[in-house]
């Protein structure tokens, strides 16, 4: 009754079936991690079954999901092949993580939680596609985060996102080489 609710648009609502029904995001979590572990185990097939169930079942343009389930959709679906889906739960995530970015976007210095929404917000930016603007909030984290180690995170993900930039716009000499730093310099913590 429940998840048929959420697929209906014919459906009346009751009290039992409100997007914040805490029930309600462990669905979306068991579906995501269920998708994710098949992902990590080769098979991709069933990944994206499940995924899709996830997408016909809870549909994200009649309900809200939780924030950090969201944009891990659409980039499992991006590493699974479906940009189109990809994007769509991308842009859906975007939204929400754009306004909590801009309420903290002119402070001065950003705790590990502020930082983590927005480098959930970055991932979402680049998923969709939106790699420049993914760059611009990376820049702007790695100047205000307080932790040495976030700050040695979004170093990392500025320099891929150069190179991917780099390859979006058909620079691949240029592309090749910042991969090619990229790998010099995180390869080994990237292997192990």
């Amino acid at each position: 009754y429940l998840m048929n609710t959420f697929r209906d648009p014919a459906a009346r609502w009751s009290n039992a079936d409100r997007t914040n029904f805490a029930p309600f995001f462990s669905f979306q979590r068991a579906y995501y991690a269920l998708a994710e572990r098949f992902a990590s185990e080769g098979k991709v097939e069933e990944a994206r079954k499940t995924l899709d169930m996830l997408d016909t079942v809870i549909p994200p343009e009649r309900v809200r999901y939780d924030d950090q389930i969201m944009p891990l959709v659409g980039q499992l679906y991006a590493r699974l092949g479906n940009t189109a889906k990809a994007k769509k739960y991308s842009t859906y995530a975007i939204g929400d993580m754009e306004k909590a970015y801009n309420e903290t976007a002119n402070a001065a210095q950003l705790g590990s939680r502020e930082a983590q929404g927005a480098v959930q917000y970055a991932e979402a930016l680049i998923a969709a596609g939106e790699i420049e603007k993914a760059q611009t909030v990376l820049q702007h984290l790695a100047k205000v985060v307080t932790n040495p180690r976030d700050q040695g995170r979004f170093q990392f993900r500025i320099l891929e996102v150069e190179a991917m930039m780099a390859e979006k716009k058909g620079d691949k000499p240029r592309a090749v080489a910042l991969y090619d730093q990229f790998f010099d310099q995180y390869g080994k913590d990237l292997a192990s």
